[in-house]
C-alpha cells in the first residue's frame, strides 16, 4: 500500500500542546498543595518532638506557605528548597521532591495522552470513511425490508434508490486501501449496525441535502458533491455519530478537527480515474512527524520555561508576573521555545500562530498583550544572538 504524505494542521498540534501544558500546570499546583499539607504534618511532628512553642511553629508554617504559594507559578527548575528558611529546609525538600516526582509522572502521562489522542484522530478518520461506505448497503437493506413486510410498503422509486448507485461511496466500500487500513487498526461498524441504521434513517434521510440529492440529475459530479457534503458536514454534525465518538474518547470535540482535515484531504486527492487507488492516510511516517512536533514543542517549552519567564519579567517591567493569566503565559512560553527550536519558521509566523490561538482560548485583550511581549522578547533574543534561523526562517521582527 503506497504511503501518502500529509501533516496535520500545525495550529491544531500547537493547541494540543498548549492544553497539555495547561493541564500539567494545574496538576502541578495541586501537587504543591499536597506537598504543603505533607510539610505541615512533618513540621508539626518535628516541633512536637522538639517541644517547640506553638507560636514559633505556626510562624515557620506561615512563612513556608508564602514560599509554597509563590512556587506554584514558578518554572519547575526554580522550585528549590533553598528558598525556604534554613531550619525547615529539609522538610521543604522532602515535600518538594514529592511534588516534583508527581510532576515528572504527570508530564510523561501528558505526552502519552497526546500520542493516543493523535492516534484516535487518525483512527476516527478511517472509521468515518467506513461509515460513509455503509450508506449504500443501508439503502439496499431498506428496500429489502420493505419488500419482506407482511403489508408491503410503497416501493422506493429508481430515483429514490440513487444512493445505492453512488460510485464514490461504492468505491469506498470496495477500496482495498481502506479495508487494509481498517483491518490493520481493527476498525469496523459490524457491531454498531443499529447505530448505523439510525444515522441513515433518522439522520441522513431526513436532511434537506439528501432530499435535494435524490431530486437532482444523476451525474458523477452530483454523486461526488454529495460525498463531499457527507465528509465536510453531515458526519461531523450528526448527533448519533457524536455520541459514538465521545463514547470512544472524551476528547472527541477537540480531536475531530484533525479527523476532518484528514477526511477533507482524502476528498481533495480523490482519483480522477476509477481504476486508480484511493488516497488513504495511515499512521506512518507523517503521523510520527506530527507527534514528534508536539513532543518536541512540549519538552522544549518546559526546558526553557525558567529562561523565558526571566525574559518576560524583564520586558513587562513593573507588571507582576503572577498577574499574567496562566494560559497567556503558556502561550508566550511556547512561542519563545519555537523561536529557538524551529529554525525554518519565521518569527512573525510563530507569533501570528499563537496570537490566533490566544484569540480562541484567552480574553479579547490577551492577543495584544501577548503580541507586545513576544515582539520585545524576540528583539532581545535576536540582539543576544539566541535565535538562529535558516534561510527559510529569516524575517525581520519589526
Amino acid at each position: 500500500m503506497p504511503i501518502h504524505a500529509f501533516m496535520i494542521n500545525r495550529r491544531f498540534l500547537r493547541t494540543q500542546v498548549m492544553q497539555s501544558l495547561y493541564g500539567l500546570q494545574v496538576d502541578l499546583q495541586t501537587a504543591i498543595d499536597v506537598a504543603m499539607a505533607k510539610f505541615d504534618e512533618d513540621l508539626f511532628q518535628q516541633s512536637f518532638n522538639a517541644s517547640e512553642p506553638q507560636e514559633q511553629m505556626l510562624e515557620k508554617k506561615e512563612n513556608a506557605h508564602v514560599v509554597f504559594q509563590m512556587l506554584k507559578n514558578q518554572a519547575i527548575s526554580n522550585r528549590s528548597p533553598a528558598l525556604f528558611q534554613e531550619d525547615v529546609r529539609p522538610l521543604a525538600a522532602t515535600a518538594l521532591a514529592f511534588a516534583l516526582e508527581k510532576h515528572k509522572a504527570e508530564s510523561t502521562r501528558k505526552i502519552k495522552l497526546m500520542h493516543s489522542n493523535l492516534s484516535f484522530a487518525f483512527d476516527s478518520y478511517i472509521a468515518l470513511l467506513l461509515l460513509a461506505a455503509e450508506f449504500p448497503s443501508q439503502l439496499t437493506n431498506e428496500v429489502q425490508v420493505n419488500e419482506d413486510r407482511y403489508v408491503p410498503q410503497i416501493p422506493l422509486t429508481f430515483q429514490e434508490q440513487k444512493l445505492a448507485r453512488n460510485p464514490t461511496l461504492l468505491a469506498l466500500a470496495t477500496s482495498k486501501e481502506l479495508q487494509t487500513a481498517a483491518i490493520r487498526l481493527g476498525i469496523s461498524w459490524e457491531k454498531k449496525q443499529d447505530e448505523v441504521k439510525t444515522i441513515y434513517l433518522e439522520g441522513l434521510k431526513k436532511t434537506k441535502r439528501y432530499t435535494d440529492y435524490i431530486a437532482e440529475e444523476e451525474t458523477d459530479e452530483n454523486h461526488f458533491k454529495f460525498f463531499k457534503w457527507l465528509g465536510k458536514n453531515f458526519l461531523f454534525a450528526n448527533q448519533t455519530v457524536e455520541d459514538i465518538m465521545e463514547e470512544r474518547s472524551s476528547y472527541w470535540a477537540e480531536l475531530k478537527q484533525a479527523t476532518a482535515q484528514l477526511f477533507t484531504e482524502t476528498i481533495k486527492r480523490w482519483p480522477a480515474n476509477a481504476d486508480e487507488p484511493l488516497v488513504i492516510f495511515e499512521k506512518d511516517a507523517e503521523f510520527d512527524s506530527d507527534f514528534q512536533f508536539m513532543k518536541s514543542l512540549y519538552t522544549s517549552t518546559i526546558d526553557s520555561q525558567a529562561n523565558t519567564d526571566l525574559m518576560v519579567a524583564q520586558v513587562v517591567e513593573k507588571w507582576d508576573m503572577n498577574r499574567i493569566a496562566m494560559v497567556d503565559l503558556i502561550i508566550i512560553q511556547m512561542a519563545v521555545a519555537e523561536f529557538v527550536s524551529l529554525a525554518d519558521v519565521p518569527i512573525k509566523t510563530t507569533m501570528n500562530e499563537y496570537l490566533e490561538i490566544a484569540k480562541i482560548y484567552s480574553t479579547p485583550d490577551s492577543s495584544k498583550f501577548i503580541n507586545g511581549i513576544l515582539d520585545k522578547v524576540a528583539k532581545q533574543m535576536q540582539a543576544q544572538k539566541l535565535i538562529k534561523k535558516s534561510a527559510k526562517g529569516l524575517i525581520d521582527v519589526a
